[in-house]
């Protein structure tokens, strides 16, 4: 991807068993990375996501958490790659 986050979903090579005899072929799957979610450069919570979404992940996260009450206390949200994972750094 160009945005330098991984691909959601990826294929991956099966052998599969059936009536006696095998056959090969691939599936896609799901791919997961860890996702730190930050406020204000302090790292709350690091979690296993899907790639996508993230910034949807992290208004929701914060919400449930009752770190804020309504989306507009958010100032700033950035997804950053890193070598690791991805961060989702929200400023409030």
């Amino acid at each position: 991807m160009s945005s330098g986050l991984p691909d959601p979903a990826r294929p991956l090579g099966r052998l599969k068993w059936s009536d006696g005899a095998s056959s090969t072929g691939t599936r896609v799957i799901a791919e997961e990375c860890a996702v730190a979610i930050t406020y204000n450069r302090e790292t709350y919570a690091v979690m296993m996501a899907s790639p996508t979404d993230l910034e949807d992940f992290a208004i929701g996260f914060s919400l449930s958490e009752a770190i804020i009450d309504s989306p507009a206390e958010i100032d700033d949200l950035e997804i950053i790659p890193h070598p690791d994972g991805i961060e989702a750094r929200m400023t409030l």
